[in-house]
């Protein structure tokens, strides 16, 4: 997930408006990066003589209690207690899909969503490192970078 700021509706600031009254988090990983990162390398990477290259652009790997945490922190509310069990999450994707389809609105928990929450991936980001030469910002300072866009 690439953290900025926009619109609450979409992309990743629909994570910060969810982040508000959340009593439960969801087991599982989430990768993000920030978008200053982002641009800087992409911008970098343009102006060298890499070419032909596919990098993969991660500051961090959390687990999604702990990005819950970090969240809430920098949302100032508090913090998700209990974890979702598994049968809690599939049905609330159907349910939301309903509501979807009636209201023909789009939210963010989906199938594919929810699946991919439960996952854990973590990605390696040596090789952009190594030819960057580049630090990434860490998740919990661009949680409160980007926060105040969304409270």
């Amino acid at each position: 997930v690439v953290v900025g700021a926009g619109r609450a509706e979409h992309s990743s600031g629909q994570i910060f408006a969810g982040a508000s009254g959340r009593s439960r988090y969801i087991n599982g990983m989430i990768s993000l990066v920030d978008v200053r990162d982002v641009s800087k390398m992409a911008l970098q990477l343009m102006r060298s003589d890499v070419r032909s290259e596919r990098f993969v652009l991660c500051s961090q790997d959390l687990e999604n209690q702990k990005f819950m945490e970090f969240m809430s922190h920098a949302m100032e509310v508090d913090p998700p207690t209990k974890q979702a069990p598994t049968w809690m999450l599939e049905v609330a994707w159907r349910v939301v899909a309903l509501k979807d389809l009636i209201f023909r609105t789009k939210s963010l928990l989906t199938k594919e969503t929810v699946k991919g929450s439960l996952n854990r991936y973590s990605y390696d980001t040596s090789k952009v490192k190594d030819s960057l030469d580049v630090a990434f910002i860490p998740v919990r300072q661009s949680l409160e970078y980007f926060a105040p866009f969304y409270r």
